[in-house]
């Protein structure tokens, strides 16, 4: 019986250490990104399309970001479940 090769840290046969922090770097970069933006997207869009005070705007612009968040963390775990199956054969 062939021993098997060692891999490392997190070297599976389908992925690479360089694409797992290639994956966090992204996530990462969303998780920074993502909702700050739609924060203040929301902001503008209420306030100039719709015509919504600052002071109600701001709590739709927050919930808009808490969302955004639990949609990246989403998106990280579904990613996550994926990376672990092997590619199709056709």
């Amino acid at each position: 019986m062939e021993p098997k090769p060692n891999k490392g840290f997190y070297q599976t046969e389908y992925h690479s250490p360089s694409s797992a922090l290639c994956t966090l770097f992204l996530f990462s970069a969303a998780m920074f990104t993502l909702p700050i933006a739609s924060y203040f997207a929301t902001i503008y869009l209420l306030n100039k399309y719709y015509g919504i005070p600052s002071s109600e705007s701001y709590i739709y612009a927050v919930i808009a970001a808490v969302i955004m968040v639990q949609l990246v963390i989403a998106a990280y775990i579904y990613k996550a479940f994926q990376e672990d199956k092997p590619p199709k054969q056709d």
